[in-house]
């Protein structure tokens, strides 16, 4: 197996340390199959984007993403003797403007490196739920992939861009404006651009681009109903029992399980050494049954039978009426924005798919995508078509059809719509109300 090594930035362009950080995750991913043998599905979502079927022209995109690699979001929440695990983010590259760069060829790299002590619990200079330099080339591998099929292949995308052309959109945390950046870095190269991109950014308090109950309060009150369902009762025993496995075999206890899981995936993503106590180490059976048990927790968290989903309607409807606007007004007078980019979350990701029936009980890897492709066939008929990390989406609410009619679309994403969400979100039982992230 290949030896594994820490990608260090050095000068030059954006384009060369990407791709250098590319063969890094290309070695890193050949030493998890061989060291773990258990090749999590959670660490890459690949850069494969599907192409349209013939007859069919394209006349919109949109791209909804997950970020891409980053660290763990709490490092307290991993328990482990030997956790030496040091996270690294050096993301200056697309923190500098182009400009600045070509004018003052001496710019420095780095005028300040901040530095996390490990007494304190941490060590490395990314602070929690960073992007990594692994994450930012994820997605510029993607942004190289939607070049090839919508600029040079299909040539929707025009090979220059001008700010008429696109829309972005992000969630407003750095780990989602970074990986904006390094696709569009790679979509539309800076010598390729003719305007600056504004990216318009949503704060957490206003965010409807994932399930947000301080946005949206009854949503907290049903998700603690859905807790108190059968199936989720059911949840919470297998996985306690699981999580009970663990904390006898590290001699130590887990606070949060969600915080250990995510602590979990980025540390076997970057595989570090697996984590130990006195009893022994954290080995990839453990792994593999707990990645497999918490996967089943987006469905029941977002289970469209419950009220009707009425969970979709609060969670992401109001999100989903938005995209099916740009897409309406696209067919009705050819919108001139032919892109529309959406930075987001693994639970951006997740709550559509589970709306509109395509979810195939997958957690969305570091730099998913889903892309709704606005179609056109010979006739003049619209059609929208979904696809998920370069697979067809066949959605249960059209048929189980990848194909969907613009008209059918329209009235199942209608059906989602919140209506006044003002007077739809006001809490109806205040002693239930509940985070939940």
């Amino acid at each position: 197996c290949p030896s594994s090594t820490t990608a260090n930035s050095a000068h030059g362009s954006d384009l060369a340390m990407a791709r250098a950080v590319s063969l890094g995750i290309l070695l890193v991913a050949a030493f998890l199959r061989c060291a773990h043998g258990y090749p999590l599905p959670y660490c890459d979502a690949g850069a494969t984007v599907a192409l349209p079927p013939a007859g069919y022209a394209v006349r919109q995109v949109q791209i909804l993403t997950r970020h891409g690699d980053r660290s763990p979001l709490s490092v307290f929440a991993i328990p482990g003797q030997n956790d030496t695990a040091t996270w690294e983010c050096d993301l200056t590259s697309y923190m500098v403007n182009d400009d600045m760069r070509a004018k003052h060829a001496e710019y420095p790299r780095r005028l300040y490196e901040l530095s996390y002590q490990r007494a304190l619990g941490t060590d490395g200079n990314c602070a929690g739920g960073q992007l990594t330099l692994r994450g930012a080339a994820q997605h510029h591998r993607l942004g190289e992939a939607l070049r090839r099929v919508y600029v040079e292949k299909l040539g929707f995308l025009p090979a220059a861009l001008e700010e008429k052309h696109l829309y972005v959109r992000s969630s407003d945390s750095w780990r989602c404006i970074q990986s904006a950046e390094a696709l569009l870095s790679a979509l539309w190269p800076a010598a390729q651009r003719r305007s600056v991109v504004p990216i318009d950014l949503f704060p957490d308090a206003v965010d409807d681009m994932q399930y947000n109950t301080g946005l949206c309060p009854r949503l907290g009150e049903l998700q603690a109903d859905v807790e108190a369902q059968p199936a989720f009762q059911a949840w919470t025993k297998r996985m306690g029992a699981l999580i009970d496995e663990v904390e006898t075999l590290l001699n130590a206890t887990i606070a949060d399980v969600g915080s250990f899981m995510d602590g979990l995936h980025a540390q076997t993503c970057h595989e570090f050494p697996p984590l130990c106590g006195e009893r022994g180490c954290l080995e990839v059976a453990h792994i593999a049954r707990l990645d497999k048990e918490y996967n089943n927790l987006i469905y029941l968290t977002h289970d469209p039978r419950y009220e009707r989903n009425l969970l979709g309607k609060l969670g992401i409807g109001e999100f989903l009426n938005e995209q099916l606007g740009y897409l309406t007004d696209a067919a009705a007078s050819g919108d001139a924005r032919l892109m529309y980019l959406f930075s987001g979350h693994d639970s951006s990701i997740s709550a559509v798919l589970v709306a509109l029936g395509g979810f195939s009980g997958e957690w969305p890897p570091y730099a998913s995508h889903l892309i709704t492709e606005l179609l056109e066939d010979q006739q003049g008929e619209f059609f929208v078509r979904l696809s998920y990390n370069g697979r067809p989406v066949s959605l249960k609410s059209c048929g189980n059809r990848s194909m969907c009619p613009l008209r059918e679309y329209t009235a199942i994403v209608q059906e989602l719509s919140p209506g006044d969400l003002s007077q739809a979100c006001k809490p109806q039982q205040p002693n239930k109300l509940r985070s939940w992230k």
